[in-house]
């Protein structure tokens, strides 16, 4: 069945859902989107994704800076059946959740990682398997029932953005399923225990070589490529995009052994590949980025870094 439809998006990866949404019929009253912020060198404004490309297609535009009685008033007054919610940005006030129907797409196994940061969580944590949850939002972050859970497994080397580009298709197309059957599907509660997935900062990319190399490596993946996890060298803060457990050497600091505090963070070997001590375990460099310069691979970035010495220390 068609519906008249809010959509409410920023991202990128919300382009798909309002894309696949109009691609099935359904009326696009309006869209709603972050305003246009300064980027880049010169700071000229810049249109969120999901704003120029609804105004390709010619669709209606607005870019509140927050949601307010008089935007609430607007919103309410177009009579569309359902809002959906795709990276908006914003929490959309209680007045609205309990005044029209307003469904989201989540990437996650809701309970588990509700929040900014679904996609890199789940990677970082090292979940095996995670799920896109369209459901209906309420007052709570993330905590509405769901109408449609579609799964997927998490590869034991895929980087966020990897699953990023999975699990965005995937929920356009469960979108899509839910507003034309909006009617006829009952959500269901959450059920079970709750984490969360808060905004990536600096404390979060930083890495603790106190730790073990595989939650180290899983760090390395879930922050990648749109963070990246970083440590600091010689006075360098320097942002690894790619990295792995390493088990492949005979050195006395042995891949699976736990070691003193005084070993933490030395790097064991730079040829033929940069190897880092960690709390449990060692942690191979693959791909990383100096201040100032270009995502290299290791091997290429060593070339010109006589400061990495085998005896050194990373923090």
């Amino acid at each position: 069945m068609k519906r008249k439809i809010i959509f409410m998006g920023s991202p990128v990866f919300a382009v798909p859902s309002l894309v696949a949404l109009r691609n099935a019929g359904h009326e696009i009253l309006a869209v709603y989107s972050q305003p246009p912020r300064p980027a880049g060198r010169g700071g000229h404004l810049q249109k969120t994704p999901v704003h120029q490309a609804a105004e390709d297609v010619g669709l209606v535009v607005r870019t509140p800076l927050r949601l307010q009685d008089a935007e609430i008033d607007e919103i309410l007054a177009m009579g569309a059946d359902v809002v959906c919610v795709v990276g908006y940005g914003l929490l959309l006030p209680r007045r609205l959740v309990e005044s029209v129907v307003c469904v989201n797409v989540h990437p996650s196994a809701l309970p588990r990682w509700r929040g900014a940061s679904p996609v890199q969580h789940a990677v970082m944590f090292g979940d095996s398997v995670t799920e896109v949850c369209i459901m209906r939002l309420e007052a709570g972050m993330d905590s509405g029932p769901v109408y449609k859970r579609i799964p997927v497994a998490i590869g034991p080397e895929m980087t966020a953005g990897e699953l990023n580009e999975i699990v965005w298709p995937l929920g356009a197309e469960g979108l899509v399923e839910v507003v034309g059957k909006i009617d006829e599907i009952e959500p269901l509660a959450q059920v079970g225990e709750v984490t969360l997935a808060p905004k990536i900062n600096n404390l979060v990319k930083k890495i603790n070589w106190r730790q073990n190399a595989r939650d180290i490596a899983n760090k390395i993946r879930g922050l990648s490529p749109d963070y990246a996890a970083t440590f600091e060298l010689n006075g360098e803060l320097c942002r690894i995009f790619k990295g792995r457990v390493w088990g492949g050497n005979g050195a006395d600091l042995g891949a699976n052994v736990v070691v003193s505090d005084d070993k933490v963070g030395m790097i064991v070997q730079t040829s033929p590949h940069w190897v880092v001590q960690c709390g449990v375990g060692q942690l191979e460099i693959l791909e990383i980025q100096r201040p100032g310069k270009r995502v290299m691979g290791a091997a290429e970035a060593l070339r010109g870094w006589p400061q990495v010495q085998v005896g050194g220390f990373v923090k």
